[in-house]
């Protein structure tokens, strides 16, 4: 191909690709928007909107004050103190944007009769008014199914229109729709104090920096950060069923005059909304399940199941390991008591060894772990005075210097019984808070030099040579 060929191909080419990006597309894409009838609509510039579906209560959401997120700046005319999903409110605006419209088809077509197309009682309203005063009607009737379309009259335009009816299902939000199904909503992180009270007792709970939980019994104790965390995480989960309004005037008959569980939760200063108290009960009749807080005006019915996370005794909300390293933070276990010989397990280059012999990595790492899982199963407020007089087990823990370096003393003493078997009192350190271990948990936990050693494996028979170790 010559040169002159080459241009000219490359001209058309250039031509071509104009065309598409200047003519073709811009027409495409403006034969589509002269079909959406609300493509200019913004939602900022929106006052209120009024949906009336048929057969279901209408409402009017109006614009109001900001609020935290994700509760932002709609309210219900008719309940202003209630929350909404904003993206829910929002997304009948932006679904009314996007629709498009096919037609008109024209009024001299249609006759006088309405009925036929749904529009004497219609079954969605929708009426728009802008921040300028200007209202905008739109009325859905019957569905086409032969076309899977809905008939619609929109103010200001003269015929009908039909748009498709995933639209319609789009728009026809009821007014429970619209509202927060979880409308206990903070930012764990901004907890400062929390009191949980159930029939359980009471506990109070403190976050002193973020991450960091205390539960006040005669003196704090350190929290779960995994347990309180996720009751928190349960609360603002409480999913609405039914929205019962008026119904926090009436506490008594959804069983929240004397509530099941309280929870009171007090946020760091600075936010709009500082502290938020939620209450749980049974109805007397037992029809349900229910929740409110304070200034919600309503009653919220819940799931029941949902309550019983929150049904906690102070024991589920402490930290219950008796060591809060890990495994891998370990340089050396050495052991003592009376239950086997001492056994001294320490990090070797790239290895352990246990009493100077090569070790089977895989048993000494799992016993390590079971040593830094050991939980308890309570914390008794007395103990007998000869608890740790002849240990069962000691354990002098050594961590690595890149971690600390410090060394902790875990003792295991003598044997009771508790509700779910035999227990054992232990503590870490001479003054460290006694606790009771179930018993199995601590014969886990005792170190037997032939458990952990790497052994000499026989010759199979019939080979020559001598033993060799795995």
């Amino acid at each position: 191909m010559n040169l002159k060929k080459t241009l000219f191909l490359a001209c058309i080419l250039v031509a071509s690709v104009l065309y598409l990006t200047k003519v073709s597309e811009p027409r495409r894409r403006a034969e589509l928007e002269k079909d959406k009838l609300f493509a200019s609509l913004a939602v900022a510039g929106v006052a209120r909107f009024e949906v009336v579906p048929q057969g279901e209560p209408s409402y009017v959401v109006v614009r109001g004050p900001q609020l935290e997120p994700p509760f932002h700046s709609w309210s219900l005319s008719d309940l202003p103190a209630a929350k909404l999903d904003n993206s829910r409110v929002e997304s009948i605006l932006t679904t009314l944007k996007g629709v498009v419209f096919k037609g008109p088809i024209p009024e001299s077509e249609l006759g006088s009769d309405f009925t036929v197309f749904g529009l004497d009682k219609p079954a969605l309203t929708l009426v728009v008014e802008g921040t300028d005063g200007k209202k905008d009607e739109v009325s859905f009737g019957k569905k086409n199914e032969y076309l899977a379309a809905r008939y619609v009259k929109v103010s200001g335009h003269g015929g009908l229109f039909l748009i498709d009816d995933s639209a319609f299902q789009a728009l026809k939000q009821g007014r429970a729709n619209v509202r927060a199904q979880q409308p206990i909503n903070f930012k764990i992180a901004d907890v400062r104090e929390a009191t949980l009270e159930t029939s359980l007792g009471r506990i109070a709970i403190t976050q002193p920096a973020v991450g960091e939980w205390k539960v006040m019994e005669t003196a704090p104790r350190d929290g779960s950060k995994q347990d309180i965390e996720q009751l928190l995480r349960d609360v603002q989960g409480l999913v609405v069923q039914e929205f019962v309004d008026g119904g926090e005037s009436r506490l008594a008959e959804y069983g929240l005059d004397k509530p099941q569980v309280t929870v009171s939760v007090k946020l760091r200063e600075g936010l709009k909304e500082s502290s938020v108290r939620v209450l749980v009960g049974e109805a007397p009749n037992k029809s349900g399940t229910y929740f409110t807080y304070d200034g919600a005006p309503s009653v919220f019915r819940i799931a029941p199941e949902k309550a019983i996370p929150l049904k906690k005794a102070l024991i589920d909300l402490r930290e219950r390991r008796l060591l809060t390293f890990s495994s891998q933070d370990i340089e050396r276990v050495v052991s003592g008591g009376s239950a086997e010989a001492a056994v001294d397990i320490q990090a070797a280059a790239m290895d352990w060894t246990v009493n100077g012999k090569i070790s089977d990595p895989v048993f000494v790492e799992q016993l390590l772990t079971d040593i830094t899982q050991l939980t308890a199963e309570d914390f008794p407020r007395e103990f007998p005075s000869d608890a740790f007089n002849q240990p069962f087990l000691t354990l002098t823990i050594t961590k690595k210097k890149g971690v600390g370096g410090e060394t902790f003393v875990l003792t295991v003493g003598k044997e009771t019984s508790g509700p779910h078997g035999p227990v054992r009192y232990a503590r870490v350190g001479d003054r460290g808070e006694v606790s009771l271990i179930r018993d199995v948990e601590a014969k886990r936990i005792v170190p037997h030099e032939g458990a952990l050693i790497q052994r000499a494996t026989p010759t199979p028979a019939g080979s020559k040579g001598d033993k060799v170790s795995r």
